[in-house]
């Protein structure tokens, strides 16, 4: 669903993701999201501070989705 480099367990905000298995760690609680949650996660975690459009977001979350 997304690229392999971003497979890599990474701390954003404090709490720790691992894309892999879908969670989102903080203290003791430790949440799974679902696949597209991930994906939405991912693209905006890794271009930090960068503006993402809507289209570009759709795309990264939905590849093959009509246009």
């Amino acid at each position: 669903m997304w690229p392999a480099e971003w497979e890599r367990p990474f701390t954003i905000g404090g709490r720790d993701v691992d894309p892999v298995a879908r969670t989102i760690r903080h203290e003791s609680a430790t949440n799974t999201v679902e696949p597209r949650v991930m994906a939405l996660l991912l693209a905006l975690a890794m271009q930090p501070g960068a503006v993402r459009r809507r289209d570009a977001l759709i795309e990264a979350i939905w590849p093959n989705a009509p246009g």
